[in-house]
């Protein structure tokens, strides 16, 4: 039994080294057959990078930028951009579309300056909308050429690997990558698009709108806000609603006689309680209390002379008033 159990031991061993031989052969093999491409990134340090060229340029006093957009933000302030083909055609579908080749063409028409760098199938979507025909490539066989478009010109470069980090120091490949990208203007930028290598920054609705018009709807949006919170928020106490059927007599009067104030109504009410008094008298019979009533109308006409009556003194008048006609009802004349 102790030998069956250590041939089994040695089996086991054997077939984990034989494994293990395996995946180190793997890997191995697949390290060799995975040889990357050349990013020529600016972000890329690695030799088949442009780090070295954009540093390059930043320490010539040129100002250098990454385009990380699509084509249709280039505006006019970037003077020059780089474009190097490396990608391949089935990658490019989904990062440079026709659309972007004809933003590009636009911006190239309005004034800018594309520097194309390599041969591959970005240079071919993107000759198609600038109207580069193939056969008119090929007409040179010079390294870098030269065409107008529009305002804007376009140079073709096709040893876009003498720009990379590890060939920049050979030979005159560095007077060359500056001359390449100085800009026509002492304060162009010069930007490297980094939008087909990835570095694509994402693109927003506003971004596509004028600032005006983002500003605008920005501020409505505020209003509006500010118009839902005002009215589902009570900024204070709740009104209290009071019945005006329980009003007193006393409140009514004060409120009547606050009108009367108003329209200074004591001299009217004065006027009017003389001329109803005298209408009174004036159909009166000749009765005893003919001297009484002599003196109470002299009375309430001396009130009713008064140039500023106050309340008392018409209050008085009234009293008097009052008083002249029971008498004349007591005498059968009111």
């Amino acid at each position: 039994m102790s030998g069956s159990a250590r041939v089994s031991f040695r089996e086991g061993a054997l077939l984990a080294l034989a494994l293990l031989a395996l995946v180190v052969v793997a890997v191995w093999s697949s390290s060799r057959s995975a040889k990357p491409g050349p990013s020529r990134s600016t972000y890329d340090a690695d030799p088949r990078g442009y780090r070295a060229w954009y540093e390059l340029l930043g320490r010539e006093g040129i100002r250098v930028a990454r385009f990380e957009n699509r084509p249709v933000f280039l505006d006019r302030e970037i003077d020059t951009l780089i474009l190097a083909d490396v990608a391949p055609l089935d990658l490019l579908g989904a990062s440079f579309s026709g659309a972007d080749a004809a933003a590009l063409a636009d911006w190239v028409r309005a004034g800018g300056r594309l520097v194309f760098l390599g041969d591959g199938p970005l240079r071919m979507i993107a000759s198609e909308a600038l109207g580069s025909s193939r056969e008119r490539r090929n007409e040179s066989k010079a390294a870098i050429a030269r065409e107008a478009f529009g305002r804007g010109a376009i140079v073709f470069v096709r040893d876009a690997a003498a720009f990379e980090n590890g060939s920049l120091a050979n030979d005159d490949n560095a007077r060359l990558a500056y001359a390449l990208a100085r800009p026509r203007g002492v304060r162009g930028v010069v930007a490297f698009d980094e939008a087909v290598r990835g570095h694509l920054v994402p693109a927003h609705w506003w971004d596509a709108l004028p600032r005006r018009l983002v500003a605008a709807i920005g501020l409505i949006a505020v209003v509006l806000a500010v118009a839902l919170f005002g009215s589902a928020t009570r900024l204070g106490p709740p009104l209290v609603v009071t019945d005006e059927r329980a009003t007193s007599s006393e409140a009514y009067l004060d409120a009547l006689a606050a009108l009367y104030e108003r329209a200074r109504a004591v001299p009217r009410a004065l006027e009017d309680a003389l001329a109803s008094t005298r209408r009174a008298l004036a159909r009166r019979e000749t009765t005893s209390a003919d001297g009484a009533l002599a003196a109470s109308l002299g009375e309430l006409e001396g009130i009713a002379s008064v140039a500023h009556p106050t309340e008392a003194t018409l209050v008085r008048a009234l009293s008097l008033a009052l008083v002249i006609r029971k008498e004349l009802e007591r005498h059968g004349t009111g």
